[in-house]
């Protein structure tokens, strides 16, 4: 659905099963999770969330149960298009937490994101997220637990080489608040191909 799509805690694969209800620019969804970062075989996530468009605004939010901890999660966005008027500005930023201990979240994070047309085909983007990682503080945490609290910026270009077709080079940083042999500071340039179907 819209509404886990938009709000997720990570990239990860398990089993959906949910309900979206939709009338005019508002969508509320219900559902169970039984994925491969939370939760015990037999014993899914239920999951409830809101998005409302209007205009050029976008609001998301989304709560998961986490039923290993039993402890729930959040996560709210909002975006906002000036439109063509400002050329194509477009600024957003999501929140989540949990009280440091479920599969989701050990913490809390802030993200911004912007981006901006420069000409027809090329679009200037950025994004900074700030993590707050409370499962290291928690006493639950072993030896092999690592503090990755920190920051993350990254700025790209994206240009549609052709139709549907986009080139984006763009460059990313990562700044821990406590470096370890195993966890370094690093910059990171990426290019990635994308074509659209």
């Amino acid at each position: 659905s819209l509404t886990r799509f938009e709000g997720p805690y990570g990239n990860y694969q398990g089993l959906f099963l949910e309900y979206t209800y939709s009338a005019g620019g508002l969508n509320a969804t219900v559902g169970m999770e039984d994925g491969n970062i939370s939760g015990e075989a037999g014993s899914p996530d239920p999951y409830a969330g809101l998005t409302y468009t209007s205009g050029g605004l976008y609001l998301a939010g989304i709560a998961y149960y986490d039923s290993s901890q039993s402890a729930p999660a959040y996560k709210v966005r909002a975006d906002y298009d000036f439109g063509a008027s400002w050329a194509g500005f477009k600024a957003g930023g999501w929140y989540m937490w949990d009280d440091g201990l479920t599969d989701y979240v050990k913490g809390s994070a802030l993200g911004l994101t912007s981006q901006v047309n420069l000409a027809e085909k090329w679009i200037l983007m950025g994004g900074y997220a700030l993590y707050d990682n409370q499962f290291f503080d928690s006493g639950e945490c072993t030896s092999s637990c690592q503090n990755n609290s920190g920051t993350q910026w990254m700025v790209g270009l994206q240009w549609e080489a052709a139709e549907r077709f986009f080139i984006i080079p763009q460059y990313q940083s990562n700044i821990y608040e406590q470096e370890t042999a195993k966890q370094q500071n690093y910059g990171a340039m990426n290019l990635r191909f994308v074509r659209q179907f």
